[in-house]
């Protein structure tokens, strides 16, 4: 969750980055859902399951985007 806060934080003081900070809080929003339903669902049911796809899928996303951004020279020197 504090994550969050500093993608939240950069998107209210450099305006040029409000896109890119609601789009990273997003992100980090669907793998705390994701987490979330892991975490109240019975292991080895089909929601569990459901969950365990979710949150890999929204960790990988996090992961390519972050990826991605490390060599893009063109951002915004704060998403550093």
């Amino acid at each position: 969750m504090h994550i969050r806060r500093y993608f939240i934080r950069a998107g209210d003081a450099h305006k040029v980055l409000h896109s890119w900070s609601r789009t990273w809080t997003k992100s980090i929003g669907a793998l705390y859902l994701a987490h979330r339903a892991l975490s109240v669902s019975t292991p080895e049911s089909t929601d569990y399951i459901r969950a365990e796809v979710e949150f890999s899928e929204a960790l990988d996303a996090i992961d390519t985007a972050r990826k991605i951004e490390a060599i893009d020279n063109t951002l915004h020197p704060s998403t550093a």
